[in-house]
């Protein structure tokens, strides 16, 4: 026979697969590491970043607006007349954009003089704002 030697010592009788698993194992790690970078660059996902603390810690501005019986009106401890109402709820909004109202009429106090107050509140843009009022039971035993 042409071409095959008579000596069996010198035939391969297994293949080496070391090298083989080596080279297989590397190829895979270089691929999961490019995958994995290329996919993010992709994909182009921005993470969320820790956000700077706000400089604003100053509670918003309430002003408590108490009307006595005689309507009288008391606002965060400072008599106002009532014809300076608007002007003075205004300065207030330009002061804190965030300002609230919080109106505690006298339960004798007339409607007239609470609507008063309500409307200069709503005029000078204030959005929020309130009427405090006593639970019932608690204004029938003080009546008592």
């Amino acid at each position: 026979m042409a071409g095959s030697s008579g000596n069996q010592e010198d035939s391969i009788s297994g293949i080496n697969v070391t090298p083989l698993v080596d080279i297989t194992l590397v190829l895979l790690i270089i691929f999961i590491a490019t995958s994995a970078t290329l996919v993010k660059a992709e994909l182009g996902i921005k993470l969320p970043s820790q956000a700077a603390p706000s400089q604003e810690t100053k509670p918003p501005l309430i002003l408590v607006i108490k009307i006595d019986a005689q309507s009288k009106i008391n606002v965060n401890g400072k008599d106002v007349p009532r014809g300076e109402l608007k002007e003075f709820f205004g300065k207030a909004k330009k002061q804190d954009d965030r300002v609230s109202a919080q109106i505690s009429p006298d339960s004798k106090t007339k409607y007239n003089a609470v609507v008063q107050v309500v409307d200069a509140v709503r005029e000078a843009q204030i959005k929020q704002f309130a009427l405090a009022v006593i639970p019932r039971a608690e204004a029938e035993g003080a009546e008592k």
